[in-house]
């Protein structure tokens, strides 16, 4: 009985974490795209690498599997309607496109691009994302 309720207990703190980090998180987003929305022509660019840092930091967090349950879901869904929003924005898809060259570069965007793969075909073809034939699958 004792680990049962160590368990239970267990489960309920890995729930509160998950659910205090989504708060967290969609704050430090929703900032980045106000922060794009309405920045000048000069500081576009750096509020589209802000925005895109704070997306990769979300998309690292999916993948490292830190969330659970309900909180995951609502963290994907937001993910891929952001990720759809940029696929409308001529400025911000070229500059992502333009950054995903480097495989490093962005490389939790480019794991979670790749776990939803159907949805973003656009994207995986105009930034290369295939793997060559001749380069080793897993990390170098």
């Amino acid at each position: 009985m004792a680990v049962f309720l160590a368990l239970r207990q267990l489960s309920f703190g890995q729930r509160a974490g998950s659910a205090a980090a989504l708060v967290t998180l969609h704050e430090a987003n929703r900032k980045c795209w106000l922060d794009y929305i309405s920045a000048t022509e000069e500081k576009r660019e750096f509020a589209a690498a802000e925005l895109f840092n704070a997306i990769e930091v979300a998309c690292a967090a999916v993948c490292d599997g830190i969330f659970y349950g309900e909180t995951r879901r609502l963290l994907d869904a937001y993910l891929l309607h952001s990720i759809s929003l940029i696929e409308r924005d001529e400025d911000l898809r070229g500059f992502i496109i333009g950054h995903l060259q480097d495989r490093e570069t962005f490389k939790n965007i480019r794991m979670f691009i790749g776990r939803h793969r159907q949805k973003f075909g656009w994207l995986r073809e105009s930034a290369h994302l295939r793997r060559p034939a001749d380069e080793p699958a897993g990390p170098t």
